[in-house]
């Protein structure tokens, strides 16, 4: 793991420098003020952006790249790209992708490549699930490109563009993630409601593996005869495992990070079950990154 981690960001500096060579007008700022400033003045190409968070929505989110796409009304809009140390497309002799280069980042600059498309894979639903919340936030700031194009740059340094707007990449455009995003953002506000009571930590414990329509309880308290109800939202994110967590859940891996804006809670220390070992994490910290 260690050694993907670190291939992956070789991978990443050495195509940030290929860029920054072919495009010597490209700029980097050091602060999400400075990201500001230059969207707003139009500079053409951002390279390691450092974008403000959408209090609004609790969003916060990382690129590697913003190119200006376009400009509406007085605005200058930008395209987000990641940049990954991994394969993106696949055969597929009746679809095609939109395929830029590094010398010309810019969608319009693009032509369709046939006979290819996205891979049916994790790893690049997390990446378009990641762009389309990139997306999101830009238009909290008041740069999203209407047309909502992003773009992954694969292993070998290939340029692929796609359109989230629309409903060809139906396992990451915006209308999936507007769902999921949903579904996590009701976790996230009832986690931060718990905390600032005095509740026990919501759970589901239940022997089936169909907690559809299964109530959620919370744990019971070690003097208490039964659990009582918990007040968490019937949602299909709890039909993931049989046994869950709400940490689990906000921390999971394929997700772009939410913000917690509730105060911190002292935690009580008490046994933790081994099905909830992945919710080790202190309530008062913001949620962690996982898009390496």
């Amino acid at each position: 793991m260690e050694r993907r981690r670190r291939d992956a960001e070789e991978h990443r500096l050495g195509t940030l420098a290929q860029i920054e060579a072919l495009h010597p007008e490209s700029v980097s700022p050091s602060s999400p003020q400075e990201t500001g400033r230059l969207m707003r003045e139009g500079a053409e190409l951002i390279l390691r952006p450092r974008l403000a968070n959408d209090l609004v929505g609790r969003r916060r989110a990382t690129v590697h790249v913003l190119v200006r796409v376009g400009r509406v009304d007085e605005r200058f809009v930008y395209a987000p790209i990641l940049i990954k140390n991994n394969e993106i497309h696949e055969m597929a002799t009746t679809r095609r992708i939109l395929e830029g280069s590094l010398a010309n980042l810019k969608p319009s600059d693009a032509t369709y490549t046939d006979g290819v498309g996205p891979r049916s894979t994790l790893t690049v639903t997390r990446n378009g699930i990641i762009l389309a919340h990139a997306t999101r936030v830009l238009g909290a700031l008041g740069h999203d490109d209407p047309s909502a194009r992003a773009a992954m740059i694969d292993r070998n340094r290939r340029v692929w563009w796609f359109d989230l707007a629309s409903t060809n990449y139906p396992r990451f455009n915006l209308a999936t993630y507007e769902q999921h995003y949903g579904q996590r953002l009701a976790v996230v506000k009832t986690h931060d409601e718990w905390m600032r009571t005095k509740d026990d930590f919501p759970t589901c414990r239940t022997g089936t593996a169909n907690v559809r329509n299964v109530p959620i309880h919370c744990i019971a308290r070690p003097n208490s005869k039964r659990p009582t109800t918990s007040r968490w939202p019937d949602s299909p994110v709890w039909t993931s495992r049989s046994c869950c967590t709400s940490r689990a859940l906000i921390l999971a891996p394929s997700w772009p990070d939410l913000i917690h804006f509730a105060p911190a809670k002292p935690v009580i220390k008490s046994p933790t079950p081994r099905w909830a070992t992945n919710a080790k994490i202190s309530s008062d910290e913001p949620l962690k990154s996982w898009m390496t």
